[in-house]
């Protein structure tokens, strides 16, 4: 890709990722003002492990499937490259560990709705990261950029309909946070149900996902589990403060996704 068109297709996805930025820190600031720094607390070490799990768990097949797709003939472009007996086992093992490590580390979410919850979240995140690995292997990284926004505006939408619905708690919330991803998906519903998994011969190689998932592992286990440490050792307040600050800390991080999504 030449440079000048590298510089484009960054600047569409890195536009997608500052209004998902802006969406995201909307809905935290909700959440934060009506919440108590208790409730906040147990809230943000729950996101803090479901997204580890969720983005830990599908990254790596974003990563090798963009590749996979960018490599592959015109009639594969459409091609899911992970079978769908791999992407279920994938799906409900991320889900259960999520969920599992969530109520080991988080008193105030050992609650069976709360596992639901994450489980729905988890699962609800693996249709979107195949649709990124398609649009991104075809260089439709404006539409990369749209979903990545969409995402992040169907979930302040989903946290509008819950709090109408059932009040404030830190159920609904993390029902919104599992709700938006979905919805999103149903807007590119034309694109995903195009596509087809292959078979189990020609998906990507196992090992190569997991290398990068062991390396997403180490990188976004250190920058997300800390709020969750926090408040397995009883300190939910503090935690509430920590969850906040590692939200600054990591906003230039999130500017770099523009260039590894096109790269």
């Amino acid at each position: 890709m030449r440079p000048l068109a590298l510089r484009r297709q960054a600047s569409s996805v890195a536009a997608g990722l500052l209004v998902a930025g802006l969406f995201t820190y909307v809905f935290l600031a909700i959440v934060a003002r009506r919440l108590s720094a208790s409730d906040l607390g147990t809230f943000g070490a729950v996101w803090s492990v479901l997204f580890f799990g969720g983005v830990v768990a599908y990254l790596g097949v974003e990563q090798t499937g963009t590749v996979w797709v960018a490599a592959a003939p015109t009639e594969a472009k459409t091609a899911i490259p992970i079978s769908g007996g791999r992407l279920a086992l994938l799906v409900s093992g991320a889900a259960l560990a999520t969920a599992s490590l969530t109520v080991l580390l988080v008193p105030g979410a050992r609650k069976a709705s709360v596992f639901a919850i994450i489980l729905l979240a988890v699962a609800a995140y693996a249709p979107n990261y195949l649709l990124r690995a398609h649009l991104a292997g075809n260089q439709r990284f404006g539409l990369y950029g749209g979903l990545v926004a969409a995402e992040t505006a169907a979930r302040l939408l989903a946290l509008a309909v819950v709090l109408a619905v059932t009040g404030t708690s830190v159920e609904g919330f993390l029902l919104a946070t599992a709700i938006g991803p979905l919805m999103a998906a149903t807007l590119f519903g034309g694109i995903i149900v195009k596509l087809h998994f292959v078979s189990a011969a020609d998906q990507i190689p196992l090992t190569s996902i997991g290398a990068l998932g062991a390396a997403n592992f180490a990188l976004i286990g250190f920058l997300n589990i800390g709020p969750a440490i926090v408040t397995a050792r009883g300190a939910e307040i503090a935690a509430a403060g920590v969850f906040l600050g590692f939200l600054i800390v990591r906003i230039p991080l999130f500017m770099f996704q523009s260039i590894t999504a096109t790269l």
